[in-house]
């Protein structure tokens, strides 16, 4: 029997796009059948051993302290943006980096702080922050 030359052409398509879609769904099938059993495998098992090893490693971290930086007052979230009289240099940052100011310049008054340093020395060498005049 003749087929004309147009069909075969077209049923040579279709063959080859249903056996890419067979190859592909067998691929991402494995795929997932073996991630299943990877991620399954590679899960650790909580035992009284490890929870009491996750307890003891809780009491390590609640004993770090932070140690007290001197010569900064880091102003937190919830406090007053005011420098002590210790920390009298306002310190601002802006995108593309630290300002400081110092009583003599004239919106002093005006700075709300980020954080603020004992001394112009520590400001500009220490923590990089420009002067602003």
């Amino acid at each position: 029997m003749y087929t004309p030359y147009f069909m075969n052409n077209i049923l040579t398509r279709i063959i080859n796009i249903a056996s890419i879609i067979t190859a592909l769904g067998l691929v991402f099938s494995l795929g997932g059948y073996f991630g299943f059993r990877y991620s399954q495998s590679s899960s650790p098992s909580l035992n009284k051993n490890t929870l009491s090893d996750l307890e003891v490693k809780q009491t390590e971290t609640a004993k770090i302290v932070a140690k007290e930086v001197i010569g900064i007052q880091f102003i937190k979230a919830n406090q007053e943006r005011k420098c002590d009289d210790n920390h009298i240099i306002k310190g601002t940052y802006n995108s593309d980096n630290g300002n400081y100011y110092v009583k003599s310049n004239k919106n002093y008054d005006r700075i709300k702080p980020d954080i603020c340093f004992a001394t112009e020395e520590f400001a500009r060498d220490t923590a990089g922050f420009l002067k602003k005049f």
